[in-house]
């Protein structure tokens, strides 16, 4: 298993794939370059699971999603007695799509039972002809992944941090913890704030999409409009520690930390 980790320098550049990547007072609209230090200091992460030393190419993406789905990864080792040494190809993949389950509720997004989140292949929203395309899943969390650093407060690097961190709470504050309804309403703030720009972004007319691209659009609708069950959340947190606890095995509930 392998950590892939990219930070954002004084090289990195960006175009803005939000509605106003910047400030109330000083926007940067969609389209438009990021300024560096917007971005400098932004960590993304990924996970992936090789059998063997490989010294080709390998195809996978680090976005803020997927930097979601490491963290509640990471959060949930620590809670748990886990040999990352015995991880098989397949213990991982169930780690991976418990995870999923575990993001999509939190986002309020329905997901498929053998979705990966890991493995999104997330389209350039600049680019017309990749947002023609952008359709089912990796659509709906292109949006997704675009309306987290759509924070006129902060810079693209700290509003990320913020949906980071709110994800990093809720996932190793159980609800028996006298923090947790704290915890559980500013996830679902955050939620909110998320999936209001996502929606924005749908309605600002500045992406190019197909007419297939009424499911992922009304997906992302739903999810603004209904918010999310924190109960669902909690119980999908329990069973997602309890697979890697049991070292990506389903069939057991394996062991829990103190």
């Amino acid at each position: 298993m392998l950590s892939l980790q990219v930070t954002a320098n004084e090289d990195t550049g960006m175009l803005c794939d939000a509605n106003n990547c910047g400030t109330a007072d000083d926007p940067i609209l969609f389209g438009e370059p990021v300024p560096n230090p917007e971005l400098r200091g932004l960590e993304l992460s990924n996970l992936i699971f090789l059998d063997e030393v490989s010294t080709g190419f390998i195809d996978i993406q680090a976005s803020v999603i997927t930097t979601l789905a490491t963290e509640i990864f990471i959060e949930s080792i620590i809670l748990v007695d886990s040999d990352l040494s015995a991880y098989t190809a397949e213990g991982l993949l169930n780690i991976q799509r418990s995870i999923t389950k575990t993001l999509s509720l939190m986002f309020g997004i329905t997901s498929d039972a053998n979705a990966n989140l890991f493995m999104l292949t997330l389209p350039n929203l600049n680019d017309e002809e990749e947002s023609m395309n952008a359709v089912g899943y990796d659509a709906t969390w292109s949006v997704v992944n675009a309306a987290t650093g759509n924070n006129i407060n902060e810079s693209v690097q700290k509003a990320v941090d913020i949906i980071i961190d709110a994800v990093v709470a809720i996932s190793n504050t159980p609800p028996s913890d006298p923090n947790y309804d704290e915890v559980a309403s500013n996830w679902e703030s955050n939620q909110q704030f998320v999936m209001n720009a996502a929606v924005e972004l749908l309605n600002s007319g500045n992406l190019s999409l197909p007419e297939e691209s009424m499911e992922f659009t009304d997906a992302i609708i739903d999810a603004a409009n209904n918010g999310v069950d924190i109960e669902a959340i909690a119980a999908a947190i329990e069973e997602t520690t309890a697979i890697i606890g049991n070292n990506g095995e389903t069939g057991g509930t394996g062991g829990t930390g103190g």
